[in-house]
């Protein structure tokens, strides 16, 4: 053979010079346990004591040949022998790697249980250096070496091996990778657990093995391990049933099974009890029932009532149709008549045909012409129309014409006003005699909270969106100040411009002190999670008639701007409100404890929507048309 077998004699020699053998081979008391040699004559390595009955040992058939082929006590040099004992002349007595059944059917008189049967090996004696220096002549069988076994009974012997036994055979423990060589039961995850062998820079692994860190299981840093594939059983482990644990997912939960060599090989994972029902054909839970209801993989089926192939709730979860649950498809509305059913013709008669959730959809025969009303003016947009059996969200205007559909102040005979639009779309903008000088108005902007007191806190901090959406509404009064198109003129107080904590008494005497015409304290709500939401608008119980038409006018404003539910314009008995000199408000924009809310509240386009309802709702209370400068 070649630089193998040298490389095993050298270890060999390392190993009779009185080095460590343990790197080469089993160590001498792992379990004193040799190879199985035939019971008649030989040594059990799975048995305590190491060898066989008792009536065993070298002298026994165990031991070496003579030059002649007889046996004897003392080692011939083998490198003398070797003809004798070559590898595939398997009449008896028979080389090394043939089969046997007794140790007499061997050249070398030593008959080796190994993974593929029982097989002829050989020994040598350790004190004979020229049967080690020629280990790599008669001890050649491919993947087997000379190996040092140790016994309580005839001390260290080398023997012709195989270099990993029980390599890939299913097991459970360590103790079931037992043999002349050390060995570890290693988990192969889901799979199993399957015996790997030592291994290191010497001893290398076979093909299709890698050598892996093992992390001194069974006393092993490195072991051959599979490197992908699964293992097959080996005549011996099929003979023996050898079996290892494994995992089967079943659903989301993992169950214990047990997987053994049989004749036909390595059976699949099987739990005791069977397993959960799948749709395949097959009884899995092994009660009688093929792909009974209710089986992983199945699909929902449900009856169909009209026979249109629609069908309605309930169903049931089937691996596929049977007798009462024919449709796949739940979604008829109608399951008495079979002329409804999604994909049918839409018609107008006040009823969902096919099943979209609306009745009477669009462009149906006897539709009429709908025009996208946004600002809900009465008048549409000339170039978006729908033909529909009734009105329907925006397209509510049976007219055209509007050529601002996002105020509802410039429509067909509209007043025109001085504020740089065509008001009327009569194609002319502030005609003679329309524009007047506007007088300054003070208002007085009140951010809530701030600074130590967060006010309300949710999915955002409400003192940081009051500042925000404040800050925001002063920018649009400025901005209509500067701008002689329209709206108002303004001068702006702001109570708060950072984030600062400002008592109540120093917000209305700040407002006061400034005579400011109006006064606007900017809020947002929350209710401990309870679900609320929307915008509401408050004045002072006892206020003025000009502090509810302020509130009145913001509110609407700030829900049409914002998109949020109307919670009305209420009365209370709020400080800022009640001690106040002018006519007061207090906006509560959105709830912060409620997602939708929060989220327009998050979102820096929709507090400008909050702010410029504000600003239109100010403006129209003035007596102003609203109008974004």
């Amino acid at each position: 053979m070649g630089c193998p077998h040298k490389a095993w004699l050298l270890l060999a020699m390392a190993a009779f010079a009185g080095c460590d053998a343990s790197s080469t081979a089993a160590p001498a008391d792992a379990g004193d346990e040799g190879p199985h040699v035939e019971p008649e004559v030989g040594f059990d390595a799975r048995k305590d004591a190491g060898w066989g009955p008792e009536d065993s040992g070298p002298g026994d058939g165990a031991g070496r040949l003579d030059e002649e082929g007889g046996r004897s006590d003392e080692v011939p040099d083998r490198s003398e022998t070797s003809e004798e004992v070559t590898p595939g002349e398997c009449a008896p007595p028979a080389g090394i790697g043939c089969p046997c059944a007794k140790n007499t059917d061997c050249l070398g008189g030593v008959c080796v249980l190994t993974d593929d049967g029982r097989l002829c090996s050989a020994t040598c004696d350790p004190k004979h250096l020229s049967c080690l220096l020629t280990a790599s002549d008669w001890c050649d069988r491919p993947g087997w070496a000379l190996q040092k076994v140790a016994s309580p009974l005839f001390g260290t012997q080398w023997y012709c091996l195989p270099l990993h036994p029980r390599l890939c055979r299913p097991c459970r423990t360590d103790g079931d990778c037992a043999s002349w060589a050390e060995a570890a039961c290693l988990d192969y995850g889901p799979s199993g657990r399957f015996c790997g062998t030592r291994c290191n820079d010497i001893v290398t692994c076979p093909a299709g093995y890698e050598c892996a860190e093992v992390s001194g299981q069974a006393g092993l840093e490195r072991a051959c391990r599979l490197s992908q594939g699964e293992c097959e059983c080996s005549p011996l482990a099929r003979a023996e049933g050898a079996s290892t644990v494994c995992l089967v997912l079943a659903g989301s939960e993992p169950m214990l099974g047990e997987r053994r060599c049989s004749e036909g090989g390595l059976t699949a994972c099987e739990v005791e009890g069977g397993l959960p029902e799948v749709c395949n054909g097959v009884d899995d839970d092994l009660d009688g029932l093929v792909d009974e209801e209710g089986a992983q993989g199945c699909a929902f089926w449900f009856r169909d009532g009209d026979g249109d192939g629609f069908g309605t709730d309930p169903g049931a979860c089937l691996c596929g149709p049977s007798e009462g649950f024919p449709a796949i498809n739940n979604a008829d509305c109608d399951d008495s008549d079979a002329a409804v059913h999604p994909g049918a013709v839409e018609v107008c008669n006040g009823r969902d045909d096919n099943c979209d959730g609306q009745a009477d959809g669009e462009g149906v025969p006897g539709c009429t012409t709908y025009y996208k009303d946004g600002d809900n003016d009465g008048y549409g947009v000339a170039g978006d129309s729908k033909c529909l059996c009734a009105s329907s969200g925006a397209y509510q205007a049976t007219g055209a014409g509007d050529c601002n559909d996002s105020s509802a102040a410039v429509h067909p005979g509209a007043k025109e006003v001085c504020n740089g639009q065509d008001d009327d779309c009569d194609g002319a903008k502030d005609p003679p005699g329309t524009c007047q000088v506007v007088p300054t108005k003070k208002v007085c902007l009140d951010a809530g909270h701030g600074g130590s007191d967060p006010g309300a806190v949710g999915y955002v901090v409400e003192k940081d969106v009051n500042l925000d959406i404040v800050l925001r509404f002063r920018d649009l009064l400025t901005q209509d100040t500067a701008n002689q198109g329209g709206g108002g003129s303004w001068q702006v107080f702001l109570t708060r411009d950072e984030d600062i904590y400002v008592s109540l008494e120093a917000r209305v005497a700040y407002a006061n002190n400034n005579q400011v015409d109006r006064f606007m304290s900017t809020h947002n709500n929350a209710c401990g999670y309870c679900g609320g939401n929307g915008t509401e608008t408050y004045w002072y119980t006892q206020g003025s008639s000009q502090s509810q038409d302020l509130a009145t006018r913001v509110q609407k404003q700030v829900v049409a701007h914002l998109g949020t539910k109307d919670r009305g314009v209420k009365q209370a008995n709020f400080y800022v409100l009640k001690y106040t000199n002018m006519p007061a408000i207090l906006l509560e924009g959105a709830f912060v404890d409620h997602q939708g809310d929060a989220a327009k509240l998050a979102d820096p386009a929709k507090r400008q929507e909050i702010a410029r309802g504000q600003l239109h709702g100010l403006q129209i209370h003035f007596g102003y048309t609203e109008f974004d400068p």
